[in-house]
């Protein structure tokens, strides 16, 4: 069984959930994951996935779409994204149709989509990039709300620093609504503008600053 996070010291390795029907595509990414240094907890249904999410709490879900006939792949990821207590954890959804086939809303709510079959070493690559992403956004999120709490939640009058920091608002990528900057930081060699929630619920976003796009986190 693949230990309590809660249980581990700082530092221990992330767990990555795999939901899949086919035990040999389980066992594959499984293995390949564990000698890269990942706990690994797998589910062959959404049902017990669901339950997974609940003990684990994972860094990040890798799930199939299609199960048993049926693309209940669809219903689990917007259970995950929609519960404010797992929609932080990132998802990737992996699928035996091409991507026109996935539903608007499913590709939206995932963090990311690929059609199989994929490599394991550049699904790892994927799953290690998000990870690092999300962490990164969480602890800067963080730090922010511990800032605002010290000061007692008391709005400060307008400084040099937040009207350059408006100068890097930037429209949110679903709503169009304003996303208000955080700061630039680094991950793995390359910028990237930080931003806080939408308001109008659409996720947690960072923008490439290289790439010019938007990256979805949450």
């Amino acid at each position: 069984m693949v230990p309590q996070p809660s249980s581990e010291p700082p530092g221990a390795p992330s767990i990555v959930l795999f939901v899949d029907d086919d035990s040999d595509t389980l066992d594959m990414y499984a293995a390949y994951f564990e000698m890269s240094g990942l706990w690994v907890a797998k589910s062959t249904t959404p049902a017990d996935a669901l339950s997974r999410v609940a003990e684990l709490r994972p860094d990040l879900v890798v799930t199939d779409m299609g199960f048993a006939g049926r693309q209940a792949g669809i219903d689990f990821v917007s259970r995950l994204k929609t519960d404010d207590d797992t929609r932080g954890i990132p998802i990737i959804v992996l699928t035996g149709r091409g991507l026109e086939q996935v539903p608007a809303v499913t590709r939206s709510q995932a963090d990311l989509c690929l059609v199989k079959p994929v490599l394991p070493d550049a699904l790892l690559m994927d799953v290690q990039r998000l990870i690092a992403l999300s962490h990164t956004l969480r602890d800067r999120c963080a730090r922010a709300r511990e800032s605002a709490a010290a000061k007692g939640g008391v709005a400060e009058a307008p400084t040099p620093r937040r009207a350059r920091a408006e100068q890097r608002d930037r429209p949110c990528p679903g709503c169009q609504g304003t996303l208000e900057w955080i700061e630039r930081g680094r991950v793995a060699g390359a910028d990237y503008d930080y931003y806080r929630w939408c308001a109008q619920g659409c996720g947690l976003y960072c923008f490439d600053c290289a790439a010019g796009k938007w990256v979805r986190l949450v």
